[in-house]
């Protein structure tokens, strides 16, 4: 399992979050406020932990509280990873006009044991998990391809 965790499993998430962490207290935005990075699958998880680093901002050097870097900074896709929780998450934490729909094919391509949330394009789950989404007709076409 060691192979699968530290990849697709769970570590390629935390590994990407690190990184946008390590671009943020490097002062990459401060020299470049204009910049732009794309974080997938929900943020990479820094999101769940903005709350929680947020402290180091100071501590960091930061010239801004660690959240609005991120919010300022960053688009959030989904990256074919349907969950409800998250969606309604990146919403609140980012406002739906810093969210991009986006799927993960081939990646996410079929079917995954116990319920776990994916896309299978074969069936539409793609388009309905946008359609279907808590977010008024407007706010979907921004996610959808506006944004």
């Amino acid at each position: 399992m060691g192979p699968v965790l530290a990849g697709a499993g769970i570590g390629w998430y935390y590994d990407l979050g690190i990184q946008y962490l390590r671009m943020i207290f490097s002062g990459v935005f401060d020299r470049f406020p204009d910049l732009q990075v794309i974080a997938g699958h929900w943020g990479e998880v820094v999101m769940f932990f903005l709350d929680h680093t947020g402290f180091f901002g100071e501590a960091g050097g930061l010239q801004q509280p660690l959240a609005d870097y991120f919010e300022r900074n960053f688009w959030v896709a989904g990256s074919g990873t349907n969950s409800p929780r998250y969606l309604r998450w990146t919403a609140e934490v980012m406002g739906t006009d810093r969210m991009l729909y986006s799927t993960d094919y081939p990646f996410t391509y079929g079917f995954r044991p116990d319920g776990f949330p994916y896309v299978d394009t074969s069936n539409g789950e793609a388009r309905s998990f946008l359609e279907n989404s808590p977010f008024t007709d407007e706010q979907k076409a921004d996610i959808g391809h506006r944004n």
